[in-house]
């Protein structure tokens, strides 16, 4: 090999003198050369250690791409979440604003203002209605208006409703 040679001429040694002190066979491998010299590496040109260089760096540029792949795909995915995540906020706090309608509390009472770990959706009716009482909150009463009896003789029908007699 021609390290071989340049290290005989800098020495003033002869090839076979050189492979003599490194214990190497006249057949030996670069492998063989560098684990004699303890080293890691080696390149006989120029050319040959820009190729391993150019190598390394595609190597390494396809990993950066790969990575930030993978993390736009991730971060597209949260985002994703992030949106899923406020449309199911968004309607649990309709159906709790609505079940706060129906009950009729004095006062503003609105879905933010309860705690949605302690809500029961199984029993979201007597979940709210527990949180009331713990908020000191109070439900207007409506009276229902009484049923009145009649009879065939005190109703008449007409083609736009019905008429009653009191």
């Amino acid at each position: 090999m021609k390290i071989i040679e340049t290290i005989a001429q800098k020495f003033n040694l002869s090839p076979e003198d050189v492979l003599k002190s490194l214990e190497l066979s006249q057949d030996y491998k670069q492998i063989d050369l560098l684990k004699a010299l303890g080293i890691y590496s080696m390149f006989g040109t120029k050319e040959e250690h820009e190729e391993y260089i150019k190598s390394k760096l595609k190597n390494y540029h396809e990993q950066l791409a790969s990575r930030e792949n993978e993390s736009k795909e991730k971060d597209k995915k949260i985002q994703e979440l992030e949106l899923q995540k406020s449309q199911t906020l968004d309607k649990l706090n309709n159906v709790v604003e609505k079940e706060i309608q129906k009950l009729n509390f004095y006062g503003n009472v609105k879905a933010q203002d309860l705690d949605f770990e302690a809500l029961d959706f199984q029993n979201l009716k007597g979940s709210i209605l527990n949180q009331a009482k713990q908020n000191n909150w109070t439900i207007k009463e409506v009276e229902e208006p009484k049923q009145q009896e009649t009879t065939q003789r005190d109703t008449k029908v007409f083609s736009y409703g019905i008429v009653t007699k009191n």
